[in-house]
């Protein structure tokens, strides 16, 4: 049995942060908008990425394998949750390209209200607007992963990008 903390109707907080540290990844688009939400999406090729890349993406695969594998949660308020008629959504979408084994994973870019907590530096590490990210570049990254939603028979990890970095 998993523990969450009810944050609202279908958002749910994880019992204790996974975090994510990523050296010079691939960012293959621009950001996109969906559901009210803007976000942006990381490569990691597992052929050819670095040791620490390919630590981290596993780190993540281990919480999706157990999040997914969850009969029932029981919140905070002693609400007991059950899972089993829910379909698990991952973050990670998994393509093979020229011989290389990619994973592509789905960042949410953090915002409260009407103002960006996702922080963008550049290489002078001078902070930037997020809409100056430019896609087919390589970046360092941030992610925090600590919230669950649950929505029409659905459930998933959100994946917040906290910061994001130009490398030379």
């Amino acid at each position: 049995m998993y523990k969450l903390k009810k944050i609202n109707k279908n958002l749910y907080k994880l019992e204790s942060n996974t975090n994510l540290n990523f050296l010079k990844v691939y960012v293959p688009f621009s950001i996109t908008k969906l559901y009210n939400k803007y976000n942006i999406s990381i490569e990691i090729n597992n052929n050819k990425d670095s040791e620490i890349n390919i630590s981290e993406i596993n780190k993540y695969k281990d919480l999706e394998n157990i999040i997914s594998s969850l009969k029932n949660i029981l919140t905070d308020e002693e609400e007991l949750i059950d899972l089993t008629n829910y379909n698990f959504y991952s973050n990670i979408k998994n393509n093979n390209y020229k011989n290389n084994n990619l994973d592509l994973l789905r960042l949410t870019i953090k915002k409260s209200k009407n103002t960006f907590i996702t922080k963008y530096l550049d290489i002078n590490n001078n902070e930037k607007s997020i809409f100056d990210i430019e896609s087919k570049k390589i970046y360092e990254c941030q992610i925090k992963c600590n919230y669950l939603w649950i929505n029409n028979n659905k459930y998933g990890l959100i994946l917040n990008l906290i910061l994001i970095k130009d490398v030379k």
